[in-house]
């Protein structure tokens, strides 16, 4: 096993597309390149994809957002989907729920990972 963590990049649609409709979010490849570019031209955004042996098996989004009641800033990590090929979810996605289909989903405040 090879992984390898990388920006998403629109080539990637019709990979994450099978992704997020195994977990029931049905998304065509230009759904998600539309979703994509409009995430992607928000400051402090990130979506990430996870690759085994040059295969997307995984996928996560990042979102850094400023708060009224303190300085510093707090992220939300939304994993979306985390193959079973590839074993258990990062140790800071543990509290995320899985589907029936064996894909994590859950979100993780910077402050606890």
């Amino acid at each position: 096993m090879s992984l390898r963590v990388r920006e998403a990049e629109p080539a990637d649609a019709p990979a994450v597309s099978v992704l997020l409709g195994e977990l029931g979010y049905p998304t065509s490849g230009e759904e998600f390149e539309r979703r994509l570019e409009a995430f992607s031209g928000v400051a402090g955004t990130h979506v990430i994809v996870v690759e085994d042996g040059g295969e997307v098996v995984g996928l996560a989004a990042m979102q850094v957002m400023p708060l009224v009641h303190r300085d510093l800033p707090v992220a939300r990590i939304t994993v979306p989907w985390w193959s079973a090929r590839i074993g258990a979810a990062p140790g800071w996605a543990a509290g995320s729920r899985t589907s029936s289909s064996g894909s994590r989903a859950g979100r993780a405040a910077a402050g606890s990972i």
